[in-house]
């Protein structure tokens, strides 16, 4: 297994996300963020993709190396090459990988989950256990100062990489992004055919990206 940077536990932190969702689920039913947590995994490996998530590192319960953590937060590769005896259960992550070369057990609480992104198209998803309903695209529910998920990535791990309003060269070219991945959610039943159409609708809004 590599060392962090490469394909081991702690990865690089990455571009903009272009789904977002909270955790809440119905009254009384569980949490959102394991089952959307699995299916974006699962799909970035299909794609050929490397799923990384964002960690809260001061969230009671977490267990990373302490060396890796960056203004509070950590990012952590966790692609099946990177790791081993993965496990993305309904109230945690756990896994063994190396770190600079020394061993570690990481074990990450599912409420630590900031979100999950794909290394090499920054598409991915943003958790809040505060909002039940899923905030518009660019717009990061982990955040309580609406900083944006690629900003979240980059300062997690000080990435000089562009941000997503760099990254696409025109609205257009977001839109046509926020689209596929809104019409694969919707497709495998984790976003309603009206949240969908609201995503869409604000990418074609956004400002941020020049049209």
């Amino acid at each position: 297994m590599a060392a962090p940077g490469e394909s081991g536990g702690a990865g690089q932190g990455g571009g903009g996300t272009d789904e977002h969702a909270g955790s809440g689920g119905g009254a009384g039913g569980p949490s959102r963020r394991p089952y959307l947590l699995r299916a974006m995994h699962e799909w970035m490996g299909d794609a050929g993709y490397t799923p990384h998530i964002i960690v809260d590192a001061g969230r009671s319960g977490v267990q990373v190396p302490a060396a890796y953590i960056k203004d509070g937060k950590i990012v952590l590769n966790v692609s099946l090459s990177a790791t081993q005896r993965l496990q993305l259960q309904n109230h945690s992550i756990e896994f063994d990988a190396r770190f600079g070369g020394v061993a570690h057990h990481v074990h990450v609480p599912m409420t630590a989950v900031l979100g999950i992104y794909a290394r090499e198209t920054g598409e991915g998803m943003v958790f809040n256990e505060n909002e039940p309903d899923a905030p518009p695209p660019g717009q990061s529910a982990g955040s309580p100062s609406g900083v944006s998920a690629p900003e979240a990535a980059a300062t997690a791990k000080r990435d000089p990489r562009p941000s997503v309003a760099e990254r696409y060269p025109d609205r257009a070219a977001y839109v046509t992004a926020v689209t596929r991945s809104a019409q694969s959610l919707q497709a495998e039943g984790l976003l309603l055919e009206e949240d969908a159409s609201r995503y869409i609708d604000r990418a074609k809004a956004d400002k941020r990206i020049p049209q």
